[in-house]
């Protein structure tokens, strides 16, 4: 985890990269998730209201997606996205596999930056193309 700008700066002794990473996490199959009806009782001990209100809207095409989540991540720039989304998807699976949920981690590479220019073109190349 970190800040965009500490990340990339960081130079020695390895240079970092800044990758965001998208998680979807999807409840047991046949499991009545659907809390459409609003959060009474939200102070009531022992129901789990937070899980109520992202898992409520998986199924649910006209409201906004609560089951996705987005993460800034820095690691080092010798690692690739695939890597991180390998060792993503590892750790969310031994935390929710046993309790039967499914996350899907998807880190595209064109999300991770590094400081500095990435592509050796300069602006004139791009507007004479």
């Amino acid at each position: 985890m970190g800040i965009y700008d500490e990340c990339v700066d960081v130079n020695y002794p390895v240079k970092g990269q800044y990758c965001l990473s998208e998680i979807h996490l999807f409840p047991p199959m046949g499991k009545n998730y659907s809390f459409l009806k609003g959060t009474e009782n939200i102070n009531k001990v022992g129901d789990n209201h937070a899980w109520k209100t992202i898992l409520g809207w998986v199924d649910s095409p006209d409201l906004i997606k609560r089951n996705s989540l987005n993460l800034g991540i820095c690691i080092p720039d010798s690692c690739s996205a695939l890597d991180l989304q390998t060792s993503l998807q590892n750790e969310f699976d031994k935390v929710f596999l046993p309790e039967n949920f499914k996350a899907v981690v998807q880190v595209d590479p064109i999300l991770c930056t590094v400081s500095g220019d990435m592509y050796p073109y300069d602006m004139a190349y791009f507007l004479t193309r």
